[in-house]
């Protein structure tokens, strides 16, 4: 506590100023009075400031700062404070209360300053003047908290039995440090105006909503791998059935496998345990279960990066960049990058950002706040991957002209195959968005308490990733089939004029240059050149061997 007399002069501009530095600040390990010097960086602090002191016609200004709550006891009417132990554990009460839009203490202490009148002793204390102006100042160092994320900072003034933020308005959060002004005087304490809960998990209908999709995402995800995980075995391979859903083509597993067996753990353990309010589980659980989900989505960043390395590989077959590519992308490089850079990421987090995965929330995932870790490192991977590997594919796509190149020739000569390569570019770009758009959507809920049409695109778009993923994968098997009957019933038509040609039957044949168009168009088919003698003029065709409905469909996963 501190107390002096209180003096003013006038300035040179007329205006009245104390000549005492009205203010007690806190630094931690002792209470500084600003005449003192203050503090650079104070835990709390409290000023009144020159026009309200000269202006109010006191003699003596006081100033006390408590480091507990122990003297404002609200008896039943018990305001919640935020926890911040990672151990702690709630009751079902606390959980119901966290959706509450409700003044949270933040921090123990409280900042109080008083002013006494000397004309006046029926009334001694000023708490305000007529026109309603600044009365007292308090600061806050927030540097080493977590800042709210569905909420502000703000400050409260004890009422007798309660506190409340009426006539007290945040000025500022700027370099770790928050200052609140009010018009009057009385004692005030720091408070964390919003919910502690996750919106999108107090709204019924959007929890709803997101557990039928994550739900949906997870189903969707497990099929695939069932289906993927059968075509693996030798003995089941050769199934029609099966061979007609994930092609003949298995010598992508390497990739295809792990990829959608990462992204079904991340479905599953997000629908099932992302509400820690449902699994009424402690903070470090939830700490864990968010750190297990963040690499599961890190490393699924990273198999879509070799993904499109794959593709990219086909697009530069004979080439130093394909020889470089196809070493990148051997399976013990690609299992280690993508499995140990995730894991090795997240201990890292976990020991150096002590609250990444601490939302204290009950969202257990990581705080979108840590900007670099929890938006740009993951968005930055995919934009700048996908930047890569379109540039690199449509330069030799549309604008590679050298005759050496014979898998370019082939492609640049093959409307089909120009499709189907298309198609991948496609759905490698769409599935590199859909992953990177949750990382910022999430960064654009920060500070707000209400629900907003971000908490519904978050919930939406990362929801149905796997849902998504399934569809285009039914999508691309349903092009590539009707390819393949398109194939078929050319070869066969082709087949039908040969026969014609060599027995003299004119009738319905088809010509060979158009044909040969048409069989061109099958880019997966092995060609070979007959030549056939028919009325002493020679005619090449070409023909080709009909192998079972592949192609690279797989390579989708790859």
């Amino acid at each position: 506590m501190t107390a002096h007399l209180v003096k003013c002069s006038t300035n040179e501009n007329g205006q009245q100023v104390s000549t005492n530095n009205n203010g007690l600040s806190d630094t931690g390990g002792a209470f500084v009075t600003n005449a003192a010097g203050g503090s650079s960086s104070p835990v709390a602090s409290i000023t009144i400031p020159d026009a309200a002191i000269c202006n109010s016609g006191a003699y003596k200004a006081s100033f006390m700062i408590f480091r507990n709550l122990k003297l404002f006891d609200q008896g039943g009417n018990q305001m919640s404070r935020q926890k911040r132990s990672s151990d702690s554990t709630d009751s079902n009460s606390d959980f119901e209360d966290y959706c509450a839009n409700k003044l949270r203490l933040r921090g123990n202490n409280v900042l109080t300053a008083t002013l006494l009148s000397s004309n006046d002793t029926s009334n001694r204390v000023i708490s305000a003047l007529s026109n309603p102006t600044t009365m007292a100042v308090v600061q806050y160092n927030v540097k080493n908290w977590d800042a709210p994320l569905h909420g502000d900072y703000g400050t409260a003034w004890w009422t007798g039995d309660d506190w409340s933020n009426d006539g007290c308005q945040p000025m500022s959060t700027n370099d770790g440090h928050y200052t609140g002004h009010c018009t009057h005087l009385t004692d005030f304490a720091l408070i964390v105006t919003g919910v502690q809960k996750d919106p999108s998990l107090c709204e019924g209908v959007l929890k709803g909503v997101g557990y039928v999709l994550s739900g949906s995402s997870s189903l969707t995800l497990f099929i695939l791998l069932g289906l993927f995980t059968a075509a693996s075995v030798p003995a089941l391979r050769e199934i029609p059935l099966l061979r007609k859903l994930t092609g003949s083509n298995t010598s992508n597993g390497i990739l295809g496998l792990p990829y959608l067996s990462t992204l079904f753990a991340y479905f599953f353990f997000f629908t099932v345990f992302i509400d820690r309010t449902v699994i009424n589980a402690g903070s470090s659980l939830c700490n864990a279960i968010a750190a297990f989900l963040y690499t599961c989505l890190i490393s699924t960043i990273f198999w879509t990066i070799f993904q499109g390395l794959e593709i990219v590989k086909r697009f530069y077959t004979f080439t130093k960049l394909g020889n470089v590519l196809e070493l990148i992308t051997k399976p013990l490089v690609t299992v280690a990058v993508c499995m140990a850079l995730p894991i090795s990421l997240t201990i890292a987090l976990w020991f150096s950002a002590k609250n990444f995965f601490d939302r204290d929330d009950c969202f257990c995932w990581v705080r979108p706040d840590y900007v670099t870790f929890a938006v740009v490192v993951p968005t930055s991977l995919l934009v700048v991957a996908d930047i890569i590997f379109t540039g690199l594919i449509v330069q030799q796509f549309y604008f590679n002209r050298t005759h050496h190149d014979r898998f370019s020739r082939r492609i640049q000569s093959n409307s089909a195959q120009k499709r189907q390569r298309t198609q991948k570019i496609i759905v490698l770009a769409s599935m590199q968005i859909i992953l990177g758009a949750p990382w910022v959507l999430q960064y654009l809920t920060i500070g707000t308490a209400n629900l907003t049409v971000w908490h519904y695109l978050f919930t939406i778009i990362n929801g149905s990733q796997g849902f998504l993923l399934g569809v285009m994968y039914v999508l691309m098997r349903y092009n590539r089939h009707a390819a393949h009957k398109r194939q078929q019933e050319a070869t066969s038509s082709v087949e039908d004029s040969n026969v014609g040609r060599r027995f003299g039957r004119h009738a319905g044949l088809v010509r060979t240059d158009t044909a040969q168009e048409i069989i061109s168009d099958s880019p997966t088919q092995s060609a070979r050149q007959s030549t056939l003698s028919n009325n002493n003029s020679v005619s090449t065709v070409t023909r080709q061997r009909i192998l079972p409905e592949d192609d690279d469909t797989n390579g989708y996963f790859s």
